[in-house]
């Protein structure tokens, strides 16, 4: 019986850089970065879709004097202390977290990544700057009377196009992810 033969390899075929130490922790942070931002993304996906079909249309129609305890008595107050107040904190460390390493990195996730990570950002600033003022502001009665009814609907409105934002941060995320393991993040050249 013959010994197999060595391959030899293909002259058009480069071979696989071999990573230090150093940057297999790192590629390994990232990958971890990478799947935590996935499911708090998702955590907070599944949370809005069910606070937008479930919980905002107990309220978001009511007439003007009764929008500030339908929110109280439609479970949205509790939702806002008991589950957002931990996750979108969490949500928005982790999408600095995750742009600063997309930036970092090469290959083919680093442009679906860090585009998961800047629309995450937006989502925050606009959750932060807009949608929890202005639902404390109907929740407290600090809305004229006259106003009540269209701020309600237009913060229902509103949010829908802030839950389509996070649906795509969410695949764009998922995109990264699907990419990760199939490219190397961080390119460096094999050591001589």
């Amino acid at each position: 019986m013959r010994p197999p033969e060595e391959s030899t390899p293909d002259p058009g075929e480069a071979a696989a850089p071999v990573l230090s130490r150093r940057d297999e922790r790192a590629a390994a942070i990232s990958r971890g970065l990478l799947w935590a931002f996935v499911a708090v993304i998702a955590l907070k996906l599944g949370g809005g879709l069910y606070e937008h079909t479930a919980i905002v249309p107990r309220w978001c129609v009511a007439p003007g004097p009764l929008v500030a305890d339908q929110i109280i008595h439609s479970g949205q107050v509790h939702a806002a202390f008991g589950f957002w107040s931990f996750v979108s904190p969490l949500a928005l460390a982790l999408a600095f977290a995750n742009a600063f390493a997309a930036w970092r990195a090469k290959g083919r996730a680093r442009g679906w990544w860090f585009g998961a990570a800047l629309l995450e950002l937006l989502v925050s600033a606009l959750t932060y700057a807009y949608f929890v003022p202005e639902l404390y502001a109907l929740s407290n009665g600090a809305v004229t009377p006259a106003d009540v009814e269209s701020r309600a609907l237009a913060w229902a409105s509103l949010n829908g196009g802030r839950i389509a934002l996070e649906a795509f941060a969410f695949l764009l995320a998922l995109s990264a992810f699907s990419r990760f393991g199939t490219a190397r993040i961080y390119d460096k050249e094999p050591p001589s």
